[in-house]
């Protein structure tokens, strides 16, 4: 007999509520003790797929060290998944760009996650999103 495992579904607040405290790391470019909380210890943030992923905390607080304005869409979910837009303005000290692009997420079954892929383009400049964007 085959044992199929179904994965424990998220809640919407809960991603929101998640969602939220990523905004404000990667916003302020300080994670501190949140990446304990937020990620396993064996998590994978992948943000370009033909890159090296950042595995664990140490490499994942380091990614998020970039001062930042982001912003969410409404996240889809899908049992241990969620897929959600996002939209970024940011500047590298001299120049401003705009990034836009979607995260994937997986939750391990004690909630935090295991696995998130981040993919975006990037534009010079400041651009606001577009009209019903977040929707």
């Amino acid at each position: 007999m085959t044992t199929v495992a179904v994965a424990k579904p998220i809640r919407h607040t809960a991603i929101e509520a998640w969602l939220e405290r990523f905004r404000l790391a990667w916003e302020h470019g300080d994670a501190g003790d949140w990446i304990e909380w937020a990620f396993t210890e064996d998590a994978v943030l992948r943000h370009h797929p033909l890159r090296a992923p950042m595995c664990g905390h140490d490499e994942i607080r380091l990614h998020l060290r970039r001062h930042a304005e982001i912003r969410f869409g409404r996240a889809v979910i899908d049992g241990d998944r969620a897929t959600v837009e996002w939209w970024l303005n940011a500047t590298d000290g001299t120049h401003h760009v705009t990034m836009a692009g979607s995260l994937f997420v997986r939750f391990a079954d004690d909630g935090r996650v295991s696995e998130l892929r981040r993919y975006g383009e990037m534009h010079p400049g400041v651009h606001d999103v577009p009209h019903g964007w977040e929707l």
